[in-house]
């Protein structure tokens, strides 16, 4: 009697179902083996009932793995019994049962070391598989040392996998192929290692210039005020935040996907101590209505793919609808690569989700909602995203606004695709870290591009410019044929004409302007707004000879009167203007024209003048000269 599906290893028979395959032989001197019958047993078992031989006979065993015994005992034609012949054999039907306790913490530049307690019924071998932070497929191999049927094999993770933390599962097969993982692949995630150690910046931040910057780990001491202090110097770096509503100094805090504002003397580079998280796991950041600083929360870079929005409970792709009714998809990073004293960056947005959200930096989203980013810990895609479409402009240009200190910049744009109101075409303005502040204002939010539709009769931006010192307004590239660009002010009324590469000056504070693009050559004045206070203006020419224009502003409709004064106080001229709207009145046409002359007709000597301007109750003096 044989076993034919039988493993045989160190002289024991281990078989994989309980239904066996014996192949069976007989010889007898009186009878044919087909006058020779057979039954079988389990040993110490009742006989089957009596068969007729056949070479190949199958039997099926009680269930239960461990050692099994088959007895045979043939008959020959006379009735005569031979002794039964027996086989034994171990039954193993079931995968091995793996004992471990996970490990979650790992020492960076050490190797791990990992057991595996297994118990089978026939002889088990093991392999760890594991795979370094970020990666999202299990490359690495290692055997577990010896085999046992009933016992502990260990076995290590190199140091070299431990870089970004890492994660593992453990396989346990048997001599018969069954094989059982741990943790359940099919229902558990793998185990996640987080590495302790000492972490360094793989880039150095550029020095004079103001950039986000944030820690990818859970550091050892939050306040990095120590660190930054013996790396930079004391006095030679600072620290802000935004606030909401504003950059306000902080002291500088570690916070896994949370950056902070940074500016230093010196190019640094942070080795700070601290644990990873874990490379199993997503991370989460809650972010809240309006402008958020947020960074990627792993050690390793990861596609902006990656990144996802809980609704309901369910993590959805930036993509879906669901997801950007909550949070707008596109990212906001900072470049300023000039290592000088002067605010001169710009915002890239990144709308590709292929692009790679790089640690120790940070970024601006911004949500209309309150609203959980989840963060899957891969540097590949986790499932295939198109890249968004770049949207074709039919003509742009550039507005900067830009002091010695600082740099800001926006974008006019028309396009045949483009709507009115907020489309693709337009691209958000996030807070600026600057002295000057150049903003597109539509529906109440700032852009740093605004696309109009390119089918129109005339275009409008509108515009607000924050200065803190004197500060030139410049316009970059050409305009359409036949065309016109102006500013027009709505807090005075006033209107000037752009010229590319001309700067117009800008006065210290927050001001509120339109930009108009039109083929129709307009005027100084701005017929449809209302000036924000009664003013007058200086007078042009001046000095002047014979004749001069004086302009004014009203807030608000006044009767309107100009006298003009000798430098003795003596009155020369009164000018009557009767009841006038609010509005600017600067240009030839709708500000006061004076020949010269007194009120007797004759002309007015030269020398120092000064006119009186009564607007209502509003009085104000000014000068000017008539030179001969």
């Amino acid at each position: 009697i044989t076993l034919t599906d039988a493993k045989k290893t160190d002289g024991t028979f281990y078989v994989a179902t309980r239904t066996v395959a014996l192949q069976l032989t007989v010889t007898d001197n009186k009878s044919s083996s087909a006058e020779i019958q057979i039954r079988l047993r389990n040993a110490g078992g009742n006989w089957l009932a009596a068969k007729p031989f056949s070479k190949n006979q199958s039997y099926e065993v009680p269930s239960g793995d461990g050692k099994k015994t088959v007895e045979v005992q043939f008959i020959d034609a006379v009735g005569n019994e031979s002794t039964p012949v027996k086989v034994t054999f171990v039954l193993d039907t079931t995968p091995p049962e793996i004992v471990h306790t996970p490990v979650t913490s790992g020492v960076l530049g050490n190797s791990l070391s990992i057991e595996m307690g297994v118990s089978d019924a026939s002889p088990t071998t093991g392999r760890i598989y594991y795979r370094p932070g970020g990666e999202s497929e299990f490359h690495g191999m290692v055997e577990f040392d010896g085999v046992a049927t009933d016992g502990i094999l260990t076995a290590e993770i190199p140091a070299t996998a431990l870089d970004y933390g890492v994660s593992y599962y453990l396989e346990a097969e048997d001599s018969l192929g069954h094989i059982r993982t741990y943790p359940d692949l099919e229902t558990d995630d793998p185990i996640g290692i987080a590495v302790s150690g000492d972490f360094t910046q793989e880039l150095a931040f550029p020095a004079e210039t103001w950039q986000l910057f944030s820690v990818p780990i859970a550091p050892d001491q939050m306040d990095l005020t120590s660190v930054l202090n013996t790396v930079i110097g004391e006095q030679d770096w600072v620290a802000d935040t935004w606030n909401g509503t504003a950059n306000t100094h902080i002291t500088p805090v570690a916070n896994p996907g949370k950056p902070f504002w940074v500016i230093s003397r010196t190019s640094f580079r942070l080795t700070i101590n601290g644990m990873t998280s874990s490379p199993t796991d997503p991370e989460t950041i809650s972010v809240h209505p309006g402008w958020n600083l947020v960074a990627n929360p792993h050690l390793f870079p990861v596609p902006f793919g990656n990144v996802y929005v809980v609704v309901h409970g369910e993590p959805l792709p930036l993509s879906d609808p669901r997801a950007s009714e909550l949070v707008r998809p596109k990212f906001w990073r900072w470049r300023d690569t000039t290592p000088n004293d002067v605010t001169d960056g710009d915002y890239e947005v990144v709308k590709d989700f292929s692009e790679t959200w790089e640690p120790w930096s940070g970024y601006w989203v911004f949500a209309d909602a309150e609203a959980t980013l989840r963060v899957e810990p891969f540097t590949e895609l986790a499932e295939s995203l198109a890249a968004p479409a770049t949207p074709l402009l039919d003509w742009d240009t550039t507005l900067t606004v830009a002091n010695e200190h600082a740099v800001s910049r926006v974008q006019l744009a028309l396009a045949q695709e483009a709507r009115w109101g907020y489309d693709p075409f337009d691209v958000e303005q996030p807070p600026i870290r600057a002295e000057v502040s150049l903003s597109l204002l539509q529906g109440g939010t700032r852009f740093q591009r605004v696309g109009l539709p390119a089918i129109a009769d005339e275009w409008l931006w509108e515009v607000e410019v924050s200065v803190q010192e004197n500060a030139m307004l410049i316009l970059s590239g050409e305009l359409p044929i036949s065309h016109h660009i102006y500013l027009e002010s709505l807090s005075d009324g006033s209107r000037v004409e752009l010229l590319p590469g001309v700067g117009i000056p800008v006065s210290d504070g927050i001001h509120r302007m339109r930009i108009r693009l039109t083929k129709q050559p307009l005027g100084r004045d701005v017929l449809d707004t209302v000036p924000a206070e009664t003013r007058l203006l200086a007078n042009y020419p001046n000095p002047f000879n014979p004749e001069t224009w004086i302009p004014f502003t009203l807030s608000n409709m006044s009767q309107v009167e100009i006298r003009i004064y000798d430098i003795q106080g003596r009155l020369i001229r009164r000018l009557m203007l009767g009841k006038l709207p609010a509005g600017r009145y600067s240009e030839k046409g709708r500000a006061v024209y004076w020949d010269g002359r007194n009120d007797s007709g004759e002309r007015v000597g030269s020398g120092l003048l000064l006119v009186e301007f009564r607007a209502g109750s509003h009085r104000e003096i000014g000068r000017m000269i008539m030179r001969k």
